[in-house]
């Protein structure tokens, strides 16, 4: 998949594109569906699928604190988000940074100019809901009106609901919220698979090492919504030469209790497993600088800051012994 970060870095396309709008925040079965729409018409008229994202997203730009920080915050990392788009047959993203010039922007104006002029699309999909342009004026009724003066055919996709209640609407903001609460089951309903995060292992402190417990570190770039807190998970690493998933007890946040930062962090302990091999000794020293995917189980408690490494010590092994539960290991 060719990712383009900025119009001004886009090629001339001689025959143009079928394309969706869209944060893709998270893939979930909304956006799933959405793709799978995008990707039978590319295939149909022969031409690359192709989406549209924002840098910060619309919502993050109009929700900003007054020093400017963000205050949404994503639901995953961009490599995953990039990967995800990938594997979901995707051609072409182009990554947009949302400021100013293009809030003020008039919907038309977006259409002809950006759409059609530039991005040169043949085919537009979106879902139902999907709102843009200065005021949010422009939607798939205008998309369609000027479809038929500039040559290009819209089509919108109805609302997704969850797999468990025709009722619950499948959407990013649902999705946020279920993360921010630590509800991991309803996020991977929602999904259609389990909430993940990955990223290459990097070094830390060696705290954990120095308490029994070492840890694989990854760090995130994107503030994540994902609730702070000590969770059940399952590692996905390369080790001896082929991809293990293994038991293990991770923590997403500030780590406040060894020395607060603004970063977070996702420490991830590998497990004992049930024939006794001790895996976290074997695999964790081999894990550095290596890619590693984190699928999470289930919610154990919130990070907490604890005033000595012994009772650090002491919380961790009762994560572990409710980890075990939690993965029935």
């Amino acid at each position: 998949m060719k990712l383009i970060r900025g119009l001004h870095n886009l090629r001339q396309q001689q025959n143009g594109c079928v394309l969706s709008i869209g944060n893709f925040d998270g893939l979930h079965l909304g956006h799933q569906a959405l793709i799978s729409k995008l990707t039978d018409l590319s295939a149909q008229l022969n031409l690359p699928a192709t989406v549209q994202s924002f840098d910060p997203t619309p919502r993050q730009y109009f929700e900003r604190n007054h020093d400017g920080h963000i205050r949404t915050h994503w639901v995953q990392c961009f490599r995953d988000q990039y990967q995800g788009l990938k594997n979901l047959g995707v051609n072409t993203h182009f990554l947009t940074r949302f400021d100013a010039g293009f809030a003020a922007q008039p919907a038309e104006d977006y259409v002809s100019e950006i759409l059609v002029k530039t991005i040169k699309m043949k085919a537009i999909v979106v879902g139902d809901d999907f709102r843009f342009g200065a005021g949010r004026r422009g939607d798939i009724e205008l998309l369609q009106k000027m479809g038929k003066q500039l040559g290009f055919t819209a089509a919108a996709l109805n609302t997704v609901c969850s797999p468990d209640s025709e009722h619950l609407r499948v959407s990013s903001t649902a999705l946020r919220a279920a993360l921010s609460d630590g509800d991991i089951d309803s996020a991977a309903k929602m999904l259609g698979r389990a909430y993940s995060l990955s990223g290459r292992v990097g070094y830390g402190q060696q705290i954990g090492g120095s308490i029994g417990v070492p840890t694989a570190n990854l760090s995130f770039r994107r503030k994540l919504v994902l609730r702070h807190g000590v969770y059940a998970v399952w590692a996905k690493a390369m080790i001896g030469g082929k991809i293990e998933r293994l038991p293990a007890v991770a923590n997403f946040g500030v780590r406040p209790s060894i020395k607060q930062s603004q970063q977070q962090k996702l420490e991830v302990h590998l497990l004992t497993s049930e024939n006794g091999k001790n895996i976290a000794k074997s695999g964790a020293d081999s894990l550095y600088g290596r890619e590693m995917q984190v699928e999470f189980a289930g919610f154990i408690r919130d990070e907490t800051k604890f005033e000595s490494l012994t009772l650090l010590k002491q919380q961790i092994q009762l994560d572990i012994i409710a980890a075990h539960h939690a993965l029935s290991i």
